[in-house]
């Protein structure tokens, strides 16, 4: 008896997209080829409902993902949530008030935005751009009383070490701190 697989989950930065964040003719189609043959393809991301969307419409799929790393399961397309367990807003505005000030710009990710403070709106914008979230500047993420799914510190790559090891150091005891990618 041959057991084929009934669910493929796929990640999709620098996994189905390249580095440079484009999703290949070649590898739009293979993914389209396997949903069609019956096999449930499942996107999962550290993204945003909002960021995994415009991946599932241009793959042609439909359904539930992955988002956040697991923080949020539903499907982006309905914004139906099966699933979701965002941080404490207290604990995260403490978080992110360790890294604005030790000057890394963070981002605060909603379930329909994300919130980054004026200061670091070039960052912000760049990173909204990749993804397609909708970006709200506010004077202060103080501000935002929407939980926060995940709080996201932008860097060069060459400093993402340095950063780690001082968040780590001071507000490690409150938040699980890790480098998920070059510069993130």
């Amino acid at each position: 008896m041959i057991h084929r697989p009934k669910v493929l989950f796929c990640d999709i930065d620098r996994t189905l997209l390249t580095h440079g964040h484009v999703l290949l003719p070649e590898v739009a189609q293979a993914i389209k080829r396997l949903s069609s043959s019956r096999l449930c393809v499942i996107l999962a991301s550290a993204r945003s409902p909002v960021g995994v969307m415009g991946i599932q419409h241009a793959l042609e799929l439909k359904g539930r993902a992955v988002c956040f790393n697991g923080a949020w399961i539903g499907n982006p397309g309905t914004q139906t949530t099966s699933r979701n367990v965002s941080l404490s807003v207290l604990e995260a505005q403490g978080v992110a008030r360790c890294a604005i000030d030790a000057g890394l710009p963070v981002m605060w990710y909603g379930s329909s935005a994300v919130y980054a403070p004026e200061a670091f709106a070039e960052t912000a914008r760049k990173q909204a751009a990749v993804t397609g979230d909708d970006l709200v500047l506010v004077a202060s993420l103080d501000q935002v009383s929407e939980a926060p799914f995940k709080l996201m510190v932008v860097t060069p790559p060459e400093t993402v070490l340095t950063s780690l090891s001082l968040l780590v150091a001071r507000c490690g005891d409150v938040a699980s701190i890790v480098a998920s990618g070059p510069g993130l």
